[in-house]
Parts: C-alpha cells; sequence; structure tokens
C-alpha cells in the first residue's frame, strides 16, 4: 500500500517531514497546500509500506 507524506526541501534535500501520513492523494495535495502558507517548499513523497 503507498502512503504519502509532505516534505520541506531545502537546495533540492529533504529538511523536514510532516508528521501526518495518508493513503489518500486529495488529502496530503490539500495538506501540502496548507504547509505552503506557512511558508517552505512543500511537496510530497510516497512512502511503501
Amino acid at each position: 500500500m503507498t502512503k504519502y507524506q509532505a516534505v520541506r526541501t531545502e537546495n533540492g534535500e529533504i529538511v523536514e517531514r510532516d508528521v501526518k501520513t495518508s493513503d489518500r492523494f486529495s488529502w496530503i495535495d490539500a495538506r501540502v497546500r496548507a504547509l505552503k502558507c506557512f511558508g517552505g517548499d512543500w511537496g510530497f513523497e510516497e512512502i511503501e509500506q
């Protein structure tokens, strides 16, 4: 099962991971948009479990 997690990057390196994960891409997409409001370059990564 694939899960998604929001991550913040600087210079191409992951410097921070969100504590929440989700198996729904639509939820993590909304989470990334919310985190971007606080600043930083937020994206997501896939986690295989």
